[in-house]
């Protein structure tokens, strides 16, 4: 868990979607960072488990 966010961030995205009226994210694959980041997030700090731990590496994910 350490190595983890917080389940936050994908309430977040989901609310980021479910508000959004731009017909540009249908049919696309949505990654929570990303999806945060084109609506103007920038700090995801607050969104880490463990702030003093390294976050773990996706292998889904480039």
């Amino acid at each position: 868990m350490k190595a983890a966010r917080l389940p936050a961030i994908m309430a977040d995205a989901a609310y980021a979607i479910l508000s959004s009226t731009e017909r540009t994210i249908s049919g696309r694959l949505l990654i929570d960072e990303e999806l945060l980041r084109e609506h103007g997030v920038s700090d995801f700090e607050h969104y880490r488990y463990d702030p003093s731990g390294k976050l773990m590496t996706d292998l889904f994910v480039d």
